[in-house]
């Protein structure tokens, strides 16, 4: 079964805060994003679903944005969430696909918190960074810099691309 969240539907957190998951918080079925997801001042919403995709718009004024369950980088879509955060705790499945962590023109870092990148490049037309608190980098490209607050496991290869930086930091964010 798949939820199809159609486009002209935005779901978002309250002023006040909040927060939900879009999808099944098992990630047992699959997610279809037509419409907006927004992550408001003090909220944060949870996307989670077996190879969701999303056509729509995934944006952060404020608040939190979880991915959860799996996906592939051909099918994320538009984001912006500026200096909002957006965790990644899924597995974000790049293999043989270039992840643009600007598209769109979004400013804000992807940081890893637990999840996995299986694959293919990650890079940034913005200055949107990849942070690692903790997870897997299997057999990723960077064409961006890493920030390094905690454990990140590398069970086959990483390529840091000439001219990037990988920085190691006690902090996570």
């Amino acid at each position: 079964s798949t939820l199809t969240v159609d486009s002209g539907i935005t779901i978002k957190t309250g002023a006040a805060g909040g927060g939900g998951t879009v999808g099944r918080a098992d990630a047992t079925a699959g997610v279809l994003l037509k419409g907006t997801v927004q992550a408001n001042t003090g909220g944060s919403i949870v996307i989670s679903g077996t190879n969701w995709q999303n056509q729509g718009l995934i944006q952060a004024n404020g608040g939190s944005v979880y991915l959860d369950g799996t996906f592939t980088g051909a099918n994320f879509g538009k984001i912006n969430v500026g200096s909002s955060a957006m965790y990644l705790r899924g597995t974000l499945d790049n293999t043989n696909n270039t992840f643009d962590l600007g598209v769109a023109g979004n400013t804000g870092n992807l940081s890893l918190n637990g999840g996995t990148i299986k694959g293919g490049t990650i890079t940034s037309t913005t200055a949107a960074k990849l942070v690692a608190g903790s997870g897997t980098l299997d057999n990723v490209t960077l064409n961006t810099d890493l920030d390094i607050g905690s454990t990140v496991t590398v069970p086959t290869t990483l390529t840091v691309n000439a001219g990037k930086q990988v920085n190691f930091n006690s902090y996570f964010g």
